[in-house]
């Protein structure tokens, strides 16, 4: 079907397409991501006219075939209006996904087909002058709100004595591995000296040893079963406040960083209030998706690169991804995360941190494969753990990168930086190895420090207590000098308010490839001094901590009147726990290879 006027048509139709696309890419970079990356304005603008000019013959091809009209030129009109409005569909789509539960190819469909009866509706409507004009200036008003509305709330004034706050999540780290807690063969100078300068709690507690229901949990001081989050894969609910959204609306820049597909934006709705979720496990420099959802929707840029089935980056490139971000925005007090996740099995350091003798890849990759399947001489254990201390100093490494970037671009002085670990490691302690299956000492203790870089941290209480990442997001707050929403359950820790009596975990085993291991849901109180686990079948277990620290003789037999007592507090705990509604898991099929990837199923 060539002819000169519908060649005509589409590059026309293909130009007002580049246009809309490059006007948002433009609006969006001022008033977010200062200054503007030409380059992929471009780009995006290039993509768009192609993609509005095919979509404008393919329409006219269909519009010619309803009017069996062959050899007439059809009025191109309404394949127009339907091939502009196909891509807005689609984006509108891709935003109600986590309610609707629909396929990144349906909808996909669905745009495609609705998008001809929007066309031809508007050719409709648009051919009465006077619904033309008000449609257009109503057009202009919604813009013209929008983008200074956008403009007014990320240039809002801050006080000028607000400190920048970056919070740093370690995935998979125990306390017990740093040298601040007394590991005498650490290699973390970075964060020792983070330690000895600011606070560090000497024990802190994850509520679940998940990678995403911990940082559920962190970031919005909810338990686990509140947030809707008790497995990796499953989606934070839309209705509680985070830590990332109470930043924003002060004004701070909100930008995350993070390393793993299980923390992505889709597959846990953590990028609510960041300005940029930058998920990309192959991170592309100056990228940006194409954004034609309003910015004010909550789901920020997410970086993820969909057609990668990798399931992590290294430390270095969080570390490069954040300070390329940094470099660009020094005029707005920030709120960062940056989340680590090298210490993750498999455990494959780099050869520069790789202990003697273990630094070739294949040897690695050969040692893990025996830490899995349980095979391997005595010096196994010895091994895996050498290796695991490889990437935990490898991941010391890059924060030292980023800490002494922040002081070479003097921003160092008006900077707080909070590090906590979602979870430890088990290496075979009480029968398990990994995470995510038991609730003792190796899985729930993890590292907690703050540090004020200019010196300027509040003193702690004298009896701070056992912290917990319930605490964390409470705590950021107060420090910023936020206001804490009354959802939070946590407390901020340099307040001097009484310590909670006991920390309640749970612990709900996925099926994974490691999965004899999983015994079904467990539950826990953990008191300064005493810890109670219950199985979902009703056995439990009573440990005393100050005798028995490592968790090695259980005395529930012994103590039957004290087990009773726990008991009873670890009741009135669970039923002031607010449910979740029905929650979302997240089961396309890209979300299951990255969760394989990982190991958290089969």
């Amino acid at each position: 079907m060539f002819n000169v006027r519908y060649l005509q048509a589409a590059l026309a139709t293909g130009a007002l397409g580049a246009a809309f696309e490059a006007s948002w890419q433009l609006a969006h970079n001022y008033a977010v991501l200062r200054p503007p990356i030409w380059r992929t304005v471009a780009a995006e603008a290039l993509v768009a006219w192609a993609v509005t000019a095919a979509l404008f013959w393919v329409y006219a091809a269909a519009f010619r075939i309803i009017r069996r009209r062959r050899d007439t030129f059809v009025e191109p009109t309404p394949a127009a209006y339907a091939a502009i409005a196909a891509p807005f569909l689609w984006f509108a789509a891709r935003a109600a996904l986590p309610q609707a539960r629909l396929s990144w190819a349906a909808a996909l469909a669905i745009s495609v087909i609705v998008a001809p009866f929007v066309g031809a509706g508007l050719a409709a409507l648009l051919r009465r002058r006077r619904v033309a004009t008000a449609l257009a200036a109503a057009a202009v008003v919604v813009l013209f709100v929008f983008t200074a509305s956008n403009l007014l709330e990320r240039t809002r004034p801050l006080e000028p004595d607000r400190a920048n706050v970056v919070l740093i999540t370690l995935d998979t780290t125990r306390a017990d591995r740093i040298g601040c807690y007394g590991y005498r063969d650490a290699r973390t100078p970075n964060l020792d000296r983070l330690a000895e300068a600011g606070a560090k709690f000497e024990r802190a507690l994850c509520l679940e040893p998940l990678t995403a229901p911990s940082h559920a949990t962190i970031m919005t001081s909810l338990y686990p079963e509140t947030t809707g989050v008790v497995l990796n894969g499953m989606k934070l609910r839309p209705d509680v406040p985070t830590l990332s959204e109470q930043f924003l609306e002060v004004g701070y820049a909100t930008a995350a960083f993070v390393a793993a597909s299980s923390v992505s934006a889709r597959d846990t709705a953590l990028a609510r209030g960041f300005e940029l979720y930058d998920d990309a496990v192959t991170p592309r420099d100056g990228y940006r998706p194409s954004p034609m959802m309003p910015l004010a929707a909550a789901e920020k840029l997410s970086l993820l690169a969909k057609d990668d089935n990798s399931a992590e980056r290294p430390a270095n490139e969080v570390t490069d991804a954040a300070l390329r971000w940094l470099k660009r925005h020094r005029q707005r007090p920030f709120f960062m995360w940056l989340h680590y996740f090298d210490p993750h099995d498999d455990y494959l350091p780099p050869a520069d941190f790789a202990p003697p003798g273990l630094s070739g890849r294949p040897l690695q990759e050969r040692i893990n494969k025996n830490w899995a399947e349980g095979k391997g001489g005595p010096k196994l254990p010895a091994r895996i753990a050498a290796l695991y201390d490889g990437e935990i100093a490898f991941m010391d490494a890059e924060i030292g990168r980023f800490l002494d970037a922040l002081d070479d671009m003097g921003m160092a002085q008006r900077t707080t930086v909070v590090v906590v670990a979602d979870h430890g490691e088990a290496f075979g302690e009480h029968g398990t190895k990994y995470h995510g299956f038991r609730l003792y000492r190796e899985e729930i203790e993890v590292p907690l420090i703050i540090c004020d870089l200019g010196g300027n941290l509040p003193p702690l209480p004298d009896a701070p207590g056992a912290a917990s990442t319930l605490d964390v997001a409470p705590t950021v707050l107060d420090l910023a000098g936020i206001p804490v929403p009354s959802s939070m359950r946590g407390r901020a820790l340099f307040r001097n308010v009484a310590p909670a009596p006991a920390a309640y975990c749970i612990c709900v085993p996925e099926v994974r490839r490691k999965s004899r291991y999983a015994i079904g849901r467990l539950d826990a109180l953990v008191t300064p001094e005493e810890k109670l686990i219950v199985h979902g079948a009703g056995a439990a277990e009573y440990y005393d901590l100050a005798e028995d620290p490592y968790e090695k003789e259980d005395l529930v037999d012994e103590k039957p009147e004290r087990v009773a007592e726990l008991l009873a507090t670890l009741e009135r705990i669970r039923a002031s726990v607010e449910p979740a509604p029905a929650p979302t898991f997240s089961t396309d099929p890209e979300t299951i290879d990255k969760l394989r990837a990982l190991g958290y199923i089969k």
